[in-house]
């Protein structure tokens, strides 16, 4: 699924009158073979006053959506929710959903 939304998730999405909000749950920001990637849907995106929030594992979250250029340029209309503040919630409920069978 991930390499057919590379060729640009944003496409018309982005283009309507009322721009609100997207979750990306992925955070390369990697460019694709037929696209510059997620990082270019993004800013696209936020250009258009759409509200972007990424959520990724901090370890696999890109660079490039902390770096200082990005965040200056769109710190109202971005947001970085990370899967390690909820890992503990996570595996809790994994737990109790396989244990209990």
């Amino acid at each position: 699924m991930k390499s057919n939304m590379n060729a640009d998730p944003t496409l018309g999405l982005v283009d309507t009158q009322k721009p609100s909000t997207i979750v990306l749950a992925s955070g390369d920001a990697a460019e694709a073979e037929f696209s510059g990637g997620f990082l270019k849907c993004v800013e696209r995106a936020l250009s258009k006053g759409w509200k972007v929030e990424v959520i990724a594992w901090k370890d696999g979250l890109s660079q490039e959506y902390r770096s200082q250029r990005f965040v200056n340029r769109w710190r109202d209309q971005f947001t970085v929710i990370e899967l390690d503040d909820f890992c503990e919630e996570m595996l809790a409920v994994y737990i109790s959903k396989h244990t209990l069978a």
